[in-house]
């Protein structure tokens, strides 16, 4: 009968922020699949028992019961000391200077008391309980930051499903997709950063309006202030007719305006912050910080900078047009 076989294997790009809550999750997921992957090696074992045990019979047909119950415990004891010496589960976190820290799970490489407060640059996970395979790793590289995952052989009906909960355990660590455009494109950020701030000193030199009414509602009030006489009229009303037609004479020079500086600081904040992003951050002794600071990031990124820029331009022209 055809099967179809699903591959098993996947590496998935981007930036990361694993908390310890999620290398615990992990841990679990694969003591959810241990007991029936025991099963399903007693079974497989019995079965290979079984077809040696037949094909002894094939070649001696008068084979005694005895001797060949004595054949299938013996082939079923070297089977289980095959699987017993390749059973296999370790967890490895990456530290700098090429040092490691190594345990069974990561609960138990967790609770490591020698690390101190260092971060962790990466980890993998190497699991094997019988004819299973599974793997995942993750590391902060110049040129990588891609987690890989895979359960083999493909073709085990029990190896897919553990993949398939591989994926979803990855797919819930996945942070919103802007944040690994940013890390892909820093450098460019960076740059426009750069020019950015230099905006702050150049403009000033140059000759610019930004706010046509201020300088005549400067020279309004202090007409008010002395008082308007009759030979005064005139001009007010020529400052009158100058604010509301916002006219601004190009011989004349005004300060920036707030609205412009609103502007120019949120652009140096968002490029500030996109000209940094996270790769690796594992939050397991020292990481613990990291991983604070950027969920932080995120936040800002994600939710202040758009309140921000939506009440600083969007809102008051929102108002005026619900304003009655």
């Amino acid at each position: 009968m055809a099967s179809i076989n699903y591959p098993t294997s996947s590496s998935v790009s981007g930036a990361w922020l694993i908390s310890s809550d999620n290398l615990i999750e992990l841990d679990e997921l694969l003591d959810s699949f241990t007991d029936r992957l025991a099963k399903e090696q007693e079974r497989y074992i019995e079965q290979v028992a079984d077809e040696k045990v037949a094909a002894q019979m094939a070649q001696e047909a008068a084979t005694p019961q005895d001797k060949l119950d004595e054949l299938r415990t013996f082939y079923k004891d070297s089977y289980r000391r095959r699987f017993d010496d390749t059973r296999s589960r370790v967890v490895t976190f990456f530290l700098s200077r090429g040092r490691t820290v190594i345990d069974e799970k990561f609960s138990g490489a967790i609770r490591n008391p020698h690390v101190g407060s260092e971060a962790p640059t990466g980890f993998s996970m190497f699991f094997r309980e019988g004819e299973v395979t599974a793997k995942v790793k993750v590391r902060s590289l110049s040129y990588s930051n891609d987690l890989e995952f895979s359960v083999e052989p493909s073709n085990s009906e029990i190896a897919q499903e553990i993949f398939g909960a591989l994926q979803n355990w990855v797919s819930d660590l996945e942070i919103p997709r802007w944040v690994h455009v940013a890390r892909k494109w820093r450098f460019g950020i960076r740059f426009a950063l750069l020019w950015w701030l230099l905006m702050a000193f150049l403009i000033p030199l140059m000759h610019v309006n930004d706010s046509p009414t201020e300088a005549y509602k400067d020279e309004a009030r202090e007409l008010l202030k002395r008082g308007v006489t009759p030979q005064d009229q005139v001009h007010a009303m020529e400052l009158l007719l100058a604010i509301s037609s916002e006219y601004h004479p190009a011989n004349r020079r005004s300060n920036l305006g707030f609205r412009f500086w609103t502007i120019y600081l949120t652009g140096g904040a968002v490029l500030g912050a996109l000209a940094i992003s996270p790769s690796v951050v594992i939050g397991v002794w020292g990481g613990k910080n990291k991983l604070r600071f950027w969920r932080w990031w995120l936040r800002f990124i994600g939710v202040t900078i758009p309140m921000l820029i939506f009440t600083s331009i969007f809102w008051k022209k929102l108002v005026s047009l619900l304003a009655p």
